[in-house]
Parts: structure tokens; sequence; C-alpha cells
């Protein structure tokens, strides 16, 4: 908040935009769906008649009841169910033109044969579309499927499969039951016959199992084998008991247990995906407030943007759990799946914000990234023109403008005393979570009394129009965002500095404040008489209050946010970038990188873009600043000291902000340090 140099510019009014926000009756997306669905049921009519109806129904209705089974831990939606459907319709095509070749390749071992390989070959092909989405699509969709997906998956894949697979690949063949191509369990001559569903779900399963213990593809190939035996044994049994009652089909039913054992496998695969999937979604993801269903759609637009928020906490819960679980070349595609999930979870999962992380994370100018929320630019139909504050209070000019408010130059209009004036935005006063975190955040800064921390002076919400604001202290100087761009920092002014920086953390932590946001724009400076530097720490809009232990012992965790969406990439925690829980130790880290970018002139870690760059942290170790900058001759005690607080593990950083800047006093000491000084301990 520092005073603009500028002469005071009168208020912009904003005009009211009309609301395009709203589901669209129709779009390309959907005609290409709509055309599918009316081409299959006429393919399919055109090949059974008037009973398909009759097999699509069926075969939905158990679809509907699976999906309802797994109601409490699946991400695969339903219409994404419908799409795996068609998608198994397709297949039916493939395995016909197919069959045309194995037929003829496969002729001289007769119908028993043909029957063999033709079952093998149908189960490899209905898995096709979820191969390639496995393989494809690894890095997002799979890493936020549980066990339950994989099976919804294969099922769907077997009941789009099973509609069209007798009339057109076996039209004239004989079945032992009348629901043998229908997804269905029935018992016809003391064999169990489970029908295409069952079979692609089981061999799906295999590969779930594999990929989500593992995170492996390798270990995902030999689930998926075993899956697909089975199921290609059951199914090889079945097709040549049809054509064959000889010595050869006895073998084939007694291997697969008549029936019973690829339907057994199916019920306790699905059974134990539940229950593991149940297991991760109650611990992987963190207690945030932000992480929680909100209560009557409080910030969503609906009952669907609330049925969405539930799959997207899911979603986070078992990216987080592959993230923990993957091998090292796929920890980084993990980690970008987990990061973008709590983001726009954080971010109240409302669409048009939702849109505009997606399009900020990808952008090069990472400056952009903490306004990535920023609701009030040339698209909302509420202005800020007209706030009806106390009398004694006047708005001269706009200073910044962020994702939930906007922060004002004035004035006590009695004394003539400069003011720093937040207000939040209209859009969000009429949501009552949104004023709560505004009052958090008073009610943090409110509660630090040190004189390196900006100073609340009143807080309240305006009569007419409810707009809550804040009247801070307006801090004249120059923050040292600015002071790096232009020149370098010397060695006693560093210390100086970061001595004020680190007491006024240490002051906040101990009250159960985090700042969660610290970066060099937030860093003030400002000159006492004598010229020395005095610093002024500012913005705690996305500060987190820890609670520590309710009264019932539950260890309660409350985020308080104001606008910026994720804080800020170039000087986020790893922990921060994932979502995961947070404590005074993200500061820690993050003070570390400005220092880091005081020293060699440039941040520690830096992508092209704001999601490469929380991956970098989540995931690499910077160079040593005596490595980046050799030629500075940086002594080993503070390169080991500024190394310490960029540690990966919050457990090997200063795990207080007293014993870093008693740390700090160490180092000025004696800036050299041990001889044995572990400089780049990171990890």
């Amino acid at each position: 908040m520092t005073e603009a140099p500028a002469p005071a510019k009168p208020i912009q009014t904003k005009k009211p935009q009309p609301d395009r926000q709203g589901v669209k009756p129709w779009s390309v997306r959907l005609l290409f769906i709509y055309l599918g669905m009316g081409f299959f049921v006429f393919m399919a009519w055109w090949q059974v008649g008037p009973n398909i109806l009759s097999a699509i129904a069926f075969n939905l209705a158990v679809l509907g009841v699976l999906a309802i089974l797994s109601t409490f831990t699946r991400t695969l939606v339903l219409r994404r169910m419908l799409s795996l459907f068609m998608w198994g319709a397709f297949m039916t095509g493939v395995a016909v033109l197919a069959s045309r070749i194995i037929v003829k390749a496969f002729a001289f071992a007769g119908n028993g044969g043909i029957e063999i390989v033709m079952a093998m070959l149908e189960e490899s092909i209905k898995l096709l579309p979820l191969i390639v989405l496995l393989i494809a699509g690894r890095k997002f969709s799979t890493f936020t499927m549980g066990m339950t997906d994989f099976i919804l998956a294969g099922a769907a894949l077997g009941a789009g499969f099973s509609c069209l697979e007798y009339a057109a690949a076996h039209p004239h063949s004989a079945a032992y039951g009348q629901l043998a191509w229908l997804p269905t369990a029935e018992i016809t001559n003391g064999r169990m016959i489970s029908g295409h569903l069952i079979w692609s779900s089981l061999a799906a399963a295999g590969i779930g199992f594999g990929f989500f213990f593992k995170t492996n593809l390798k270990v995902a190939a030999i689930g998926a084998i075993i899956g697909l035996s089975v199921c290609m044994l059951d199914h090889a049994a079945y097709n040549y008991s049809v054509v064959s009652q000889d010595w050869l089909s006895s073998i084939l039913n007694a291997l697969a247990l008549n029936g019973y054992l690829a339907f057994g496998l199916w019920v306790a695969s699905l059974l134990i995906a539940l229950v593991v999937d149940l297991r991760i979604l109650l611990k992987a993801v963190p207690q945030f407030t932000e992480f929680k269903v909100p209560k009557g759609l409080e910030g969503l637009d609906g009952l669907m943007a609330m049925w969405d928020f539930i799959i997207d906490r899911r979603r986070l819960a078992y990216s987080l759990h592959h993230y923990a679980n993957a091998p090292e070349k796929l920890r980084k595609d993990a980690a970008v799946t987990s990061s973008l999930l709590a983001q726009t979870l954080i971010n109240f999962h409302i669409p048009e914000r939702r849109l505009r992380t997606l399009d900020a994370m990808t952008r090069e100018d990472l400056t952009l990234v903490s306004g990535i929320n920023d609701m009030g630019r040339g698209g909302d139909p509420d202005s800020l023109d007209e706030i009806d504050l106390p009398e004694q209070y006047r708005l001269v000019s706009p200073l910044s403008e962020g994702g939930m408010g906007i922060i004002y130059s004035g004035e006590h209009i009695h004394t003539g005393q400069k003011l720093a004036i937040k207000l939040l935005h209209p859009t969000f006063a009429r949501q009552s979570t949104a004023v709560e975190r505004f009052k958090q955040e008073a009610k943090a800064v409110g509660s630090l009394m040190h004189p390196n921390l900006v100073t609340i002076m009143d807080f309240g919400i305006t009569e007419r129009r409810r707009i809550p604001y804040l009247i801070m202290e307006l801090i004249p100087g120059i923050n040292l965002e600015q002071i790096l761009k232009s020149e370098q920092m010397p060695p006693q002014r560093f210390f100086a500095v970061f001595d004020q920086v680190l007491d006024a953390l240490s002051h906040a932590h101990k009250r159960m404040v985090i700042h969660r946001d610290m970066k060099p724009s937030n860093i003030l400076l400002t000159q006492t008489d004598d010229g020395r530097d005095f610093v002024k720490i500012v913005d705690f809009g996305i500060a987190k209050m820890m609670t520590g232990e309710g009264e019932d012992g539950s260890n309660t965790q409350e985020l308080t946010r104001t606008g910026d969406l994720i804080g800020s990439p170039l000087y986020m925690s790893p922990e921060q970038g994932l979502g995961t829980k947070l404590d005074a130790r993200s500061d820690i880290y993050s003070v570390g990188c400005v220092m880091y970018e005081c020293i060699a002139g440039k941040p520690p870690l830096m992508g092209t873009t704001a999601v490469q760059t929380i991956m970098m942290h989540v995931n690499e170790s910077p160079q040593s600043l005596r490595v980046a900058r050799p030629e500075l001759n940086i002594p080993v005690g503070i390169d080991h000291f500024v190394m310490k607080a960029l540690s990966k593990n919050p457990n090997h950083r200063y795990q207080t902000m007293d014993e870093m800047r008693e740390a700090l006093h160490n180092v000025r000491a004696n800036p050299h340090g041990p001889s044995n000084a572990p400089a780049q301990q990171v990890q």
C-alpha cells in the first residue's frame, strides 16, 4: 500500500455489464453427442429390430445401479459413462471387421477354435478406449480416477459392446441363456453366465488396481493381464460350450469354475474398490474451509455446480494419493493435477473464475497470477462507485485491484490523515462466506501489534450498500520488488531488512497467523529520520488463522482469503502449491525465496509459465547461491542459511521464525560459518 506518487485521479465508474454466464442450450460438442446417440440407436434397430430398445434400457439400468452404488466414491460422471457406452458400441464394429479376418485365418481350427480366438479378441478390443485414456490422458484424467472409476469405465464399455455384439457378430449363434448378451449374471444348467459388462469391468478393475496402488504402467499391465486372462478364460469357455460339449469344454469350464471365478472376482473387486476409495477420500483431502462442501450453495451456481465441487474434491484426493505413490517420472504430472484442482476448489469453483484460473496459470507473465480470480474487470455488473463510507472517510484514487476487492488511497476528512481503504467487491458482499473471510482478514491483522506490520485502524460495513471495508495506514515508500529491479542489495542492508521481516513474522506466527504470500512487493521500505530502512509487511489478504486445538480436541484450520488465488508462484512453498496442509514453515520457505532473489538477483526457480514454476518448487531443487552466482564469492555460511530455508521437506527447514532469526544473527556475525556446512541441503 505505497502512497501513489502521481496526482490523484478521479475514481472510475464501471458500466453495468450483462451477465453472460449460464449453460448454453446447445453446443457443437452436445450436437455431436446427440447425433452419435441417434446414429447408435438407428444402427442397433437396423441390426436387431425393436427388441434392441429393451437391451439398451437394460444395459443402462445396470450401469445406473453401479453408478448409484459408487455415488460416494466415483469421479466418473454420467455423461462420461454414456460416452464410454457409445465407444463400446463402436468397438463392436471394430470386432466385426476383425472377425472376418479371424474366421479366414483360423478356419482350420473349426468352429470351436474360432470361438475361442474370437472371445480373446473381443475382450482385448473392448478395452482399447480405456487403454488410450490411460496412456494419453495420464497427465490429468487418469490421476483423478479412483478404483471404482476404472470398474465403471469398463462396465460402460462392456454394456455398449453387448448391445450389438450378438446381433452383429453372432447373428446365428445359439446361446445357453436368453440373457447371455446382456450385462447380467444368470445360472443356466449349473453354469454362471456373466456377460460383457462384468467381463470388461473385471479387466478394467485389474488395470485400475495396478495403476492406483503404484501409479506405474508396468504394474497396471500386470493387473490388466490377470483380469483380462480371467475374462478371456470365462468368455472362451462359454463360447466354446455353445458349439461343442467335448473334453476341451469340460476343461475350460473347470478352469473357469463354471463361470463363478469371473463373477466372484468381479464382486470382490467392486467391494475392495469401494472400501479403498472411501478410505482415501476420508484421509487425503486437507480439511481446509475451501475444501469443505459449501452450505446452501454458497459461492456456487446451483446444484450442478455443487456436484462438480464434490467431484473435484474427490479428484483432488485421488491425485494427491497418486502423487504420494507415483514413481519419479510421473510425480510432476500428478503434482500439476493436484495443484490445478486445489486452486479450483480454493477459488470457490465458480465457472468464470475457474476459466480465469486455468488461463492465468498458463500465461508467461507470472506477475499477473496474484490477481487470477479478478472479477471486477470488464465483466461484473456491480461497481464500486457511490460507496457510502462513514462521513469521516473519503476515497481519493485506486491503488490496486485484487480478486475480491479494491484498495484505494483515501484520507480522514477531519484530521487529513492519509489512509489505505480496502473495499470488498459488491459481487461478493452478498455472500456471507466472503464477508466472513473479509472479517477474518481484519481479525488477523487487527490481532497483530508490531511496528513492522501494517496497522488496521477501523473496520465496518457500509449502512446502505452493506459493503465491508478496512481502514489501514497508508505507507509511503517503495517496495522491495521495485528496489531489486534497479539495484543489488548490499549485505548490511540485507541483514537489516530481513531482521525486521523475520521479527514481524515471528510476532504474527506466535499469534497463530500465517501470511502465505510473502514476496518482494509485500515488503515495503520507508526511511527513518536517520536514514535507516524501516520495514512494513503488507497484504494479509490470504493469511491463514491457525486456531489450534478446538474444544473438542480437533485441529481446526481456517483460511482467510480476499482475492489472491494461489499466492505467488515464484515464492510459493511446495506444500502450498499442492494445496496440502500448511503451517508457519510455509512462510519460512517463501522468505527464503525472497532472500535468494535479493542475493542472486533472480528467483530460485522460474519456469516459462506459472504452472511450471509451481511444479518446480514442488519437485526441483534450486542451485545453491554459490553455484548460481560464483562471481559474487558468497560466503558458505550465508549460502547454507538461505538454502536450508528452501528445503522441500518442511522438517528440514528452520522450524520457527525465531530459530531462523537467530541463524540470521549468527551468519551475520560469522558469514563464512563452519567449513563443513552442507550448503545444498534442500531436500
